[in-house]
């Protein structure tokens, strides 16, 4: 299997793969135990699903291979001062959620240099 393969190979160099991970069951049961993912070492591989985990700066859902963002909407006002911290502070180092940022983004961009300027849009 390319997962036993890569380990050697990496092995010959000096470096050992650690924290493994995988949506595929069948892949993970090649994996060492001790070389698994510290939240995939609680799971039975055999009856339960696999779990949601932080991969790339993102959430990933082992079970339906997608990915995931998280944005908690703090309890501010829904004024444009309001939303800005919450529009800045998605991370999304993908850019798997620019599409629906970028409109926002655009907006405050166009607010600001309305006001810089001095003319009203």
């Amino acid at each position: 299997m390319i997962s036993r393969q890569l380990g050697h190979l990496l092995s010959l160099g000096g470096f050992k793969l650690t924290k493994w991970i995988s949506n595929d069951k069948e892949v993970l049961n090649t994996i060492p135990f001790e070389s698994r993912h510290a939240g995939l070492k609680e799971v039975n591989l055999g009856c339960e699903d696999l779990p949601t985990e932080r991969a790339l700066g993102v959430m990933w859902d082992l079970k339906g291979d997608q990915f995931a963002a998280k944005v908690q909407f703090p309890t501010r006002s829904a004024t444009k001062w309001g939303l800005l911290p919450v529009v800045s502070s998605v991370y999304d180092p993908l850019g798997f959620i620019c599409p629906f940022t970028i409109k926002a983004k655009l907006i405050f961009q166009h607010e600001s240099s309305g006001r810089r300027t001095g003319t009203k849009t």
